[in-house]
């Protein structure tokens, strides 16, 4: 199996739903981050 490339993630996802897809990642990730943050806080007040 070959490494994908970012030529390669263009061909296959036509580039712009990649970054869409890492973008909401993030986004989600750091909504999760948020949550549990402010769970804990209100764990320990």
């Amino acid at each position: 199996m070959k490494t994908l490339d970012k030529k390669t993630l263009k061909n296959i996802n036509g580039g712009r739903n990649v970054a869409e897809n890492i973008g909401y990642a993030i986004g989600k990730g750091a909504d999760g981050v948020k949550s549990f943050v402010r769970g804990v806080a209100e764990a320990l007040k």
